[in-house]
């Protein structure tokens, strides 16, 4: 048995799944492998191929499904 990875996680739709770090959201796909990074402070689930993302300093990201894995670079700094 291996120690938890996730401290919050959502279960998988359209494939992926809203997972949680020390209070940092991300988001997985189906082999574990991020499509966003653990940096935002809340995420939808994915729903019609939407998704909204939400960083306190930065306000809110809409994205679509078909950008994740494209090159599509989120800056929240």
């Amino acid at each position: 048995i291996t120690d938890p990875v996730f401290t919050a996680s959502q279960p998988f739709i359209e494939g992926l799944a809203v997972v949680g770090i020390n209070g940092k959201y991300g988001i997985i796909d189906t082999l574990g492998n991020y499509v966003v990074q653990p940096v935002f402070d809340s995420i939808t689930n994915c729903s019609g191929g939407v998704i909204i993302l939400y960083d306190a300093k930065t306000g809110y990201y809409i994205l679509n499904k078909t950008t994740l894995g494209t090159g599509v670079d989120i800056d929240i700094s």
